[in-house]
């Protein structure tokens, strides 16, 4: 402040005053006059106390002033009187130089020494907001103050200097006691409008401002705002200006953040945004017919003036006219609308109006929609700028998948897209802010998260309410944006419940009424034809119907709303595409339903999905409304957001693209129940979901089952398909992808095979597999290796299809029939088109190639070489003409490229069609093409070693001979062909693989050529063991058999010796085969039977590897393996399994713990073939001796730890869950039959029960997704069974004091396992109280067994003291204090002597509190004088301490941390566990030789010692529980049965 300054504004109001008021005159010129006598260089001295209170004086003279004029100049001086005060306070607070303090200010934190502008800013804004209140100032003359200037003065102040305030804590201090509570004491009284107006902006301004500095008094401002807006709380125009300061506080995010942060995110606080928004969901439900609320958003009426002409339009009936009913006494009309819904001037603008402007009613609600946009809008600023990753930069403009529906819906409709294919890598997945941990914004983000998770139901319960009300245009486009940027970030943040209850409002909102949809119903769209399906004449692969009726449901149906909606949500799938998993089901489920009621484009197919036109179809009848929302452009809006979503496909990583595909699938529908594929009920509306519910689907057209309905339903999910194909083609050619291309033909072959489907669906479904086959064949982007291995899966894909059309037998239609051959048809000609275009390179598949061909016959695909080949009946005319198209591409330009294993594939298919009789020509021209074959053959033969032809046809032909005249053979004749034919290319083929080197120092030439002769020994494995088995008995009869037996065994032993898979497995098949024709061991000697065991016994092809070099798959050779000892067991005597006992059980270890996993299959619900094999083989083992049955016993042990175990003997994918749980049983059962049979010892019960222990222990800590019982379960029953049978014998039998002591170890470490659950690492927490049940009647079934046998002489007491520590310990509800439990060099009970604070936090109640409250009468129980056995005396002995730990606990936490709680009351868990506690110790009739402390201590009572030792922990409590009645009298009732029963 200046001395030039302040003689500037006196000498102006000398001027004013001169003509006006001569008292006024005269003061301002006396003051004048003392201001000018004052010297120049007195600037210091303006800053002393008296100048600056006469000149204050001075301007609140004249501020009194009736002439207005005087009054506003003297009004404007004190504002510059106090802006250069504050003035002064910024610039001395910045100066460098310390001039000293020259006053203390007196705080509640203490003394405050400032300086001499801040002493003089303190006590003008003190005395400020005194006369402000109407008190007399302390520091400046008396003087009036209106108290709407007071407060803009104060307003003024904090608005220019803020932090100047937020700087001086004694400044900040008035405020808080001064200010803050006149502001709250006029929120709460009825004030005029003029004062409220002043204090709503005041308080806004502290609380945008000084929030932090006056944050308890800003949390009861907050919440007296939030009560402000309650329905009859205040006067409309308070409510608007309440709701007026929270739309601003919500446009600001940063400071909404610091106000949930502060307020919502601390316990110890009360709400205020949660509050808030759950306020504005009482709001918008108070008064629905003010805000036009029914069934879906309609546009709000027009003004009076306009309504006729609207009347006039409902009543003609104009397509796609929706409007709200129209009251014409009204002269506004129901609905929110900016043209009459909002004032011209915001209420807390009008500074000069006293009296409260009339207000629309709809007002408020206006100002709800804008908090709740401002709110998501924030959210949105803030935290999307954080998900997008750096290096995902555009470096040309593209659509954005954050894009927001915006108003104008024809500029993002014509937005032509690039028609280039993109890669499908390169976008890369969004970043979820809350895993930006180092970063700067963190703590924000992290509030935001938490914003978003807690406030998401009242933002949608509040969303929903104004999504069915009557808003116009703008309103309503604010509010999609800020519901569809809120889904987006929750979205975003992992946030899949909020997420998906936000796109499931959104969904149900994109899609008509069911009013609408029956009017489409009667409407007569069912009348569609059929395709034809004749035999002779090709179906129409396109099965929409050709035929509408005049009625158009598009028109009707959907509104642009409808169209607005849909497209928020298509944009939501693009931006959350990589997140959205199980969610896709409802954006594509929306997404059909629209396709149903949307017009149809000029091709004839919905418009949606597809390539969005360059403008309007000519036939949609343009329509707008009042506001302009045009109908026919936001139908186009539509297609393009839809063919980006589907575009957008293509930038997915693999696993969502499979979330796309497989929800695709869940939306197909069938007429009826069959193949499996149920019909779902399509009459439930969408609704929010719970986590734990699934997305209910739309409803569909019609309610009732509507075939055409499933049929269009049916034909969008296969156009969605199709897209897909077209716009992943480079993810589904990569070998990377491969998962996505499987998934993808798979949901499509099922479309294909499926019955139930209509025909047409099911041929275009073939037709989209032929071209996705058919491109991926032919594509030249992968590697040669790539392509090689995409082309065999393509034609095993044909394959299969094939194979699963013709799978069931059923009774079928005609045109279904014809429909199974339309299929067919075009799956061949997928392998027609692949072989025109890319034989000449086919190095693989050849085999498929010919079993396709093959399979338009009705003989299997694979010819089996013991039958003769016969005529063959082809299924269909057409067929024959398709496949044998590739046939004469195969033998006429193809020919060279057949591998040589396949010619006799070729020569069986030339067969068959020469064979055939159904079409003369084919029959005719393939006998043209044995001459071809034949040529090929005998150029070929002029270059191919003895191993090559014997490793082709010859074989087969050779193996054919022997099967056809075997039979003409005798036992000698067979004895000559084994040994020159025979016998001789078994041994060709070893010495020709023993020439190669070895496989680890082959060459590539060399190491093919030892793959080439282990193939051709599997060949002759197989066929050899087949012919030998089909002649076994004329055979068997030849005198030098054995002979023969054993060079056979020889070879097929060198065989072995290769260790490879395939070759192993097909020496145990055939090995298995032949002995299964022996029928029992009086058909061959026992020399040879012994020569078969040790062929078995040393050749495990658990250790062999692939051929091919790939990752070893021997779950066929283990199985085959198996197979063949199961043979060797059966054929040996029971003697002799038994002295083979431990080598048989050594070698199934190694076939369970070495077995590899195999594809698509899992072994936690059902045992690999390979484990249930070993379970086979085991039983067959005679458990005849004590040392057998133990190591039986040893065996399942192990593998019912296998689970547990196994990454410590070998690292597997497999769980070995299944066959643990099959051991357990086994194991059961073989404990019970051997007690019954053989008096079971001690020690065989006992390895048992160590083993099913460990299970029972582990319970939730180790999880493995299931679907039946718990393995854990599973052990708990059959210790039950073993205890429960085998306890009476126990208790009678003799043992060793070591044996018992073992025993008895594990039955209480069982009851250990029983009781504790780890119930945190629960997967699944609602099967808890089911587990709970179970483990109860568990615990009562063994202790029943276990008490009071526990209780023998030769029983250790360790035993015993551990069975009550774990009741004592598991019998707790709350969790102790760590520091009330003894350390390790204290006694049990001393631990409750240690002394520490109470616990201001109450502890949670265990989820398993009926298992405790059963422990805990068991503990009661134990120690109880039931009888006076010497049992029962031992166990209280051993349990009497724990009883006192368990009480003791309690009651020192009761005492401890009860007079924390102050006037709160103690929670119903641990009072409930309280007085249950105390009444139980009142009934106790404790054990006599329970309390020997309490003997040695002189104690006489008989049986109530036990209160002795804790009647100091009641004494206190008492003293604690004064307010407590019932808890009071509780312990008053425990004293009195002290008092009685010692005699006091």
């Amino acid at each position: 402040m200046t001395a030039q300054l302040l003689s500037n504004e006196l000498s102006t109001i000398f001027q004013d005053s001169k003509r006006k008021n001569q008292e006024l005159r005269n003061a301002a010129e006396k003051s004048l006059g003392e201001l000018k006598a004052l010297p120049q260089t007195s600037e210091a001295q303006l800053s002393a106390d008296k100048l600056l209170a006469a000149a204050f004086e001075v301007c609140f003279s004249l501020y009194s002033s009736k002439t207005a004029v005087v009054s506003n100049t003297a009004a404007a001086a004190l504002q510059q009187l106090v802006a250069s005060t504050f003035e002064k306070v910024a610039l001395e607070d910045g100066s460098l130089d310390d001039e000293g303090t020259v006053a203390e200010v007196h705080t509640d934190d203490g003394v405050i020494k400032v300086r001499g502008g801040a002493s003089d800013a303190y006590r003008l804004l003190n005395d400020i907001c005194l006369m402000t209140e109407g008190q007399r100032p302390t520091f400046l003359a008396a003087g009036s103050l209106s108290q709407n200037f007071g407060f803009e003065l104060i307003e003024s102040a904090i608005t220019n200097y803020a932090d100047t305030v937020m700087g001086h804590p004694e400044q900040i201090h008035v405020l808080r006691l001064q200010l803050m509570p006149l502001i709250l004491r006029i929120l709460s009284d009825k004030i005029s409008f003029a004062t409220t107006v002043r204090v709503m902006r005041l308080l806004q301004l502290i609380i945008s401002k000084l929030l932090f500095a006056l944050a308890p008094e800003c949390e009861i401002a907050l919440n007296l705002l939030n009560r402000t807006i309650e329905t009859d709380a205040s006067p409309l125009w308070k409510r608007a200006l309440a709701m007026e300061v929270f739309r601003d506080l919500q446009a600001d995010p940063t400071l909404i953040r610091s106000i949930y942060a502060h307020y919502d995110e601390d316990d110890t606080r009360k709400a205020v945004v949660r509050d808030h928004l759950a306020s504005l969901v009482r709001l918008a439900s108070e008064k629905p017919n003010i805000i036009g609320l029914g069934q879906q958003s309609s546009m709000s009426a027009r003004p009076k003036e306009d309504w006729a002409d609207q009347v006039a339009l409902q009543a003609g009936g104009i397509v796609g006219s929706i409007g709200a009913a129209i009251n014409l006494s009204e002269s506004e009309g129901p609905g929110i609308s900016t043209r009459w819904g909002i004032p011209r001037t915001p209420l807390l603008e009008l500074l000069d109006k006293s009296e409260p402007p009339s207000l629309p009613s709809t007002y408020l609600y206006a100002l709800a929609v804008t908090c709740i946009s401002n709110f998501s809008d924030g959210l949105g600023k803030f935290l999307l700028p954080f998900t997008s990753p750096k290096e995902n930069k555009p470096k040309k403009k593209d659509h954005d998948p954050n894009e927001i529906v915006g108003d104008n819906a024809e500029a993002s409709a014509g937005v032509k897209l690039s028609q280039k294919r993109r890669s499908f890598r390169a976008k890369k997945l969004p970043v979820n802010p809350l895993n930006l941990e180092d970063h700067v914004l963190y703590p924000q983000i992290r509030t935001s998260a938490h914003m978003v998770e807690h406030c998401w139901p009242a933002l949608l319960a509040v969303s929903s309410t104004f999504l069915n009300a009557t808003l116009d245009s703008d309103f309503y486009h604010a509010l999609i944006r800020s519901f569809q940027k809120f889904t987006q970030v929750a979205g975003l943040l992992g946030l899949s419940t909020p997420r998906d209850a936000f796109l499931t409002t959104l969904a149900k909102h994109s899609v008509p009424i069911r009013r609408n949809i029956n009017l489409m119903i009667r409407a007569g769209l069912d009348h569609n034809p059929q395709p034809d399906s004749n035999e002779n004449s090709d179906l129409d692969s396109s099965p929409t119907p050709s035929k509408r009726s005049s009625f158009d449901p598009g028109s009707i149906a959907m509104s642009p709303r409808n169209l607005l909606c849909l497209r928020a949500l298509l944009n939501l799938g693009i931006a959350l595409g990589p997140l959205l998993q199980k969610s896709w089901s409802i954006v594509l489920e929306t997404l059909q339903q629209a396709e149903f009621m949307l017009p149809r484009s000029s091709k004839g197919r919905s418009g949606i999905a597809r390539q969005p036109s360059q403008g309007i179809p000519s036939h949609v009848v343009t329509e707008q409304d009042q506001n302009g929302e045009d109908f026919g452009v936001e139908v186009v809006a539509a297609e393009t957001a839809a063919f980006r979503m589907i575009e957008s496909s293509s930038e997915l990583p693999d696993d969502a693209f499979l979330d796309v595909v497989k929800c695709l699938d869940g939306l197909m529908r069938y007429s009826t129940s069959q193949d499996g594929l149920i019909e779902d009920s399509r009459d439930v509306l969408l609704s929010p979901q719970t986590p734990n519910k699934k997305h209910q689907r739309l409803p569909s057209i019609s309610t009732a089952k509507d075939e055409t309905t499933d049929l269009q339903g049916n034909v969008f999910v296969l156009d969605k398909l199709e897209q897909l194909i077209q716009c992943n083609t480079s993810r589904l050619i990569s070998i990377q992808s491969s998962d996505c291309l499987d998934q993808l033909v798979e949901q499509i072959e099922i479309v294909v095979v499926s019955h139930a489907a209509n025909s047409s669906v099911r041929i275009k479904a073939a037709e989209i597999l032929n071209n996705l086959i058919v491109s991926i064949a032919i594509s030249k982007e992968p590697p040669s290796e790539e392509q090689d291995t995409l082309r065999r899966r393509m034609f095993s894909a044909i394959l299969d299809s094939i194979s699963a059309l013709y799978a069931k037998v059923r009774q079928q239609s005609k045109d279904s029939q014809n429909c199974d051959v339309e299929v067919h048809r075009t799956l061949l000609e997928a392998v027609r088109s692949i072989l025109e275009q890319c034989g000449d390179s086919l190095q693989g598949g050849w085999d498929t190639v010919f079993a396709i061909i093959t399979s338009t016959f009705d003989r299997p695909t694979k010819i089996d070489e013991n039958i003769s080949l016969s005529k063959f009946r082809s299924k269909s005319p057409k067929l024959v003409r398709s496949s044998y198209g590739s046939l004469q591409l195969i033998c006429s330009d193809y020919l060279n490229n057949v591998p040589l294993p396949c010619l006799s594939m070729l020569l069986d298919a030339l067969y068959m069609f020469s064979s055939q009789s159904q079409d003369l020509n084919i029959s005719l021209t393939t006998t043209t093409f044995f001459a071809n074959v034949s040529g090929f053959l005998r150029h070929q033969s002029e270059q191919l070693k003895f191993d090559e032809t014997l490793s082709g046809c010859a074989l087969h032909t050779m193996f054919r001979i022997f099967n056809d005249c075997g039979d003409d053979l005798s036992s000698s004749a067979w004895r000559t062909c084994f040994n020159t034919i025979i016998r001789q290319i078994l041994t060709v083929n070893q010495e020709q693989y023993e020439q190669c080197s070895p496989l680890a120092d082959a060459k590539a030439t060399e190491y093919s050529s030892k793959v080439e002769w282990n193939q051709t020994a599997v060949v002759l494995v197989d066929g050899i063991a087949s012919i030998i088995s089909n002649n076994f008995s004329t055979m068997k009869d030849e005198p030098s058999f054995s002979e023969t037996w054993r060079e056979l065994l020889q070879c097929l032993r060198l065989f072995l010796a290769r260790g490879v898979l395939e070759l192993s497995k097909a020496v145990f098949a055939g090995l298995t085969s032949i002995l299964e024709e022996i029928e029992d061991t009086q058909t061959v000697s026992t020399d040879s039977l012994e020569e078969a065991w040790k062929i078995w016994l040393h050749n495990n092809p658990a250790f062999h590897s692939g051929s091919s070099g790939d990752p070893p798959r021997n779950q066929d050779a283990l199985l085959s393996y198996l197979r063949c000892l199961s043979q060797v067991l059966r054929l040996k005597e029971p003697e002799t399994r038994t002295k083979n006992a431990d080598a048989v059980m050594t070698e199934l270890q190694s076939c369970v713990v070495n077995a590899s996993v195999e594809a698509y299959t899992s072994d936690i619900e059902r045992t690999t073939p390979v484990q249930q094999g070993v379970l086979e083989n085991l039983k067959m083992i005679p458990a005849s001796s004590p040392a057998v049955l133990l190591r039986i016993v040893l065996f399942l042990a192990f593998l019912v730890r296998l689970p547990y175990e196994k990454d410590k003997i070998k690292p597997s994918e497999q769980t070995h869950l299944a066959v643990s749980k099959a051991a357990v049983t086994m194991l059961q059962r073989l404990v019970i039959n051997s007690t019954a049979n053989m008096g079971s010892t001690f020690e065989l019960a006992t390895l048992a029960l160590d083993a099913l222990a460990e299970p029972i222990q582990l319970k939730y800590s180790w999880y493995v997704s299931e679907k039946a019982s718990s393995i854990w379960q599973t052990a708990t029953i059959a210790v039950l069974e073993i205890v429960e049978t085998c306890m009476p014998n126990f208790l009678e039998m003799e043992a060793s004091d070591g044996t018992i002591e073992a025993f008895w170890t594990q039955i209480v470490r069982i009851i250990g396992g029983v009781v504790t659950a780890d119930c945190e690492s629960c997967k699944t927490p609602l099967e808890i109280p089911e587990d709970q049940e179970f483990d109860i009647d568990a615990f009562h079934r063994l202790q029943k067994l276990a008490i009071p046998a526990l209780g023998s002489p030769n029983i250790p007491d360790s035993i015993r003291e551990h069975y009550a520590r774990t009741i004592s310990e598991k019998s707790g509800i709350h969790e102790p204090h760590p520091d009330d439990l003894a350390r390790p060099d204290q006694q049990l009970l001393d631990g409750l002597q240690n002394k520490h604070i109470g616990r201001t936090y109450d502890a949670p109640a265990t989820p398993r509190v009926k298992m405790s409250y059963v422990l805990l009468d068991e503990l009661f129980s134990l120690v109880a004088a039931s009888d006076s056995s010497s049992e029962r005396a031992r166990l209280a002995q051993a349990t009497a301490p724990y009883l006192i730990l368990r009480a003791g606990l309690m009651l020192k936490a009761y005492v401890l941390d009860h007079p924390l709680r102050g006037r709160a009351p103690q929670p119903t868990s641990q009072e409930d566990e309280m007085l249950y506690v105390l009444k139980k110790l009142v009934e106790l009739e404790c054990n006599p030789s329970a309390m020997a402390g309490a003997i040695e201590m002189g104690v006489k009572s008989q049986h109530k010692k036990h209160l002795y030792r804790l009647y100091p922990f009641v004494t206190r409590a008492m003293k604690v529980a004064f307010r407590d009645e019932e808890m009071l009298k509780a312990l008053g009732e425990v004293l009195d049965a002290v008092g009685d029963d010692f005699g006091v």
